[in-house]
Parts: structure tokens; C-alpha cells; sequence
């Protein structure tokens, strides 16, 4: 079962490995991108990178949701990680039901603003993302590690 999805541009780091996948009892990873599914040296990275006990899975977006409903049938705890909102996107309108989208970390990029103390920056389209997550049902949900207080991304994105 997925039980966590995360938008986070670093995809396996300290946080994820240190934090998330503890508290949660994190058994298995897919991370779901485009790039990654076609750079083989970045995927022997973020295996090195994950804890060997774990299996991670590497999914470009168009085959991503076929390979989260079989593994939301299985009874490993499963964390989905996109290095980016635009995945999120993609694998909702391809029928993905998200519950809550946790958002880690977006890396600066010129025309992005950041929030409030957070690692999230975010450009004008990709707020527009945030808000047609929400409409759908999407708990979105800010923090780095779940210790963490989330911060309501939508309050902070209309400010700016």
C-alpha cells in the first residue's frame, strides 16, 4: 500500500532515509520521473542512496500509475517520491487517487519564490498545480520530516 507520496527535487536523501521512512515503516520506494527512468547513473545513485534492505522502484511518468495501483495492492508500506508537482499532476488525472501530497522540497529556480522558511520554491503555474490538487481532494501537506508542523501551502502560495 502507498502510503505516503512526497514531491521533493533531491528524491532520497537524509530526510527521506533518516526520517520518513522510519516513522513510517517504509518498506519500499518508487520514485517516479522521467529523467531518472532514462539516466542510469542517477538510478544506481539513489540506490546506493536507499537502505539495502529496501526495494526501490525507478518509473517514468507515462507507466507510473499501472505500477502505484499494483503496488497499492500490496501489503508493503510503499513511499511514492516525484521530483516535482508536474508528477503529481500527471499521475492524478491518470486516475491516481493521492490523499495527501506531502511537499519536502523544490530546488530555486529564476521566477520562483520561496515560503516562508521552507525548502519550497514554487513558480506562478505550479501554485495554479497546488490549487487543482486541492480541488480534487488532495491534502497537501508542507513540512520536511514529519516531526515537523505542516504549513499550509495554499495560504502561503496566495500570499505571494
Amino acid at each position: 500500500m502507498i502510503i505516503l507520496y512526497r514531491v521533493d527535487d533531491r528524491l532520497i536523501h537524509g530526510q527521506v532515509v533518516e526520517a520518513w521512512i522510519p516513522s513510517l515503516g517504509i518498506e519500499q520506494a518508487i520514485v517516479i520521473s522521467d529523467e531518472i527512468a532514462k539516466d542510469e547513473l542517477r538510478q544506481r545513485l539513489l540506490h546506493f542512496a536507499m537502505p539495502s534492505e529496501l526495494k526501490l522502484i525507478i518509473s517514468n511518468v507515462k507507466d507510473a500509475p499501472e505500477e502505484l495501483r499494483r503496488l497499492e495492492k500490496e501489503e508493503k508500506n510503499t513511499m511514492a517520491i516525484m521530483p516535482s508537482l508536474r508528477e503529481a499532476i500527471s499521475i492524478s488525472k491518470a486516475g491516481i487517487s493521492i490523499g495527501r501530497l506531502n511537499i519536502g522540497g523544490t530546488i530555486y529556480t529564476a521566477c520562483r519564490n520561496l515560503f516562508d522558511n521552507t525548502a519550497v520554491f514554487l513558480n506562478d503555474e505550479e501554485k495554479n498545480d497546488l490549487v487543482s490538487l486541492s480541488e480534487q481532494g488532495v491534502k497537501l501537506d508542507c513540512r520536511a520530516v514529519p516531526t515537523d508542523d505542516p504549513l499550509d501551502l495554499l495560504a502561503l502560495a496566495s500570499k505571494k
